[in-house]
């Protein structure tokens, strides 16, 4: 009987919006910044044959981050507590396991950062 009220738990916080926003953030900042635009931008032509607008490479480097930003950061700000019908609100814990939920998710790709950048030899830079 409680199976509509874990689900609800997991497509709000694990499938949500907040997410994919997040994961989508640190893709476009790795492509755009860490593998570089302009080689992204060539890698782009040799597989379509042509070079796309320039306008492209400044949506990567600038654009898509700052959007995906904004809406991630107004997502958190706008934040309710989960509901089911609009009438049952979800217990303190219940809210709880859908931010640990999320959390499972989204906390792998900084701490991957972190980890492989301690482990690297060599500076930063080569």
């Amino acid at each position: 009987q409680g199976g509509m009220y874990v689900f609800q738990l997991f497509d709000y916080y694990a499938a949500s919006g907040m997410c994919l926003l997040f994961v989508a953030i640190f893709e476009t900042l790795c492509i755009a910044w860490v593998y570089g635009a302009e080689h992204f931008y060539d890698n782009i032509e040799d597989m379509i044959g042509y070079r796309p607008w320039p306008i492209i490479k400044y949506c990567w480097l600038f654009i898509t981050p700052a959007v995906c930003m904004a809406t991630f950061l107004f997502s958190l700000i706008k934040y309710t507590p989960l509901t089911y019908n609009k009438k049952y609100v979800y217990p303190w814990w219940g809210d709880t396991l859908g931010w640990l939920l999320a959390l499972s998710s989204m906390v792998c790709i900084p701490l991957w950062i972190v980890y492989k950048l301690s482990t690297i030899k060599g500076s930063l830079r080569e």
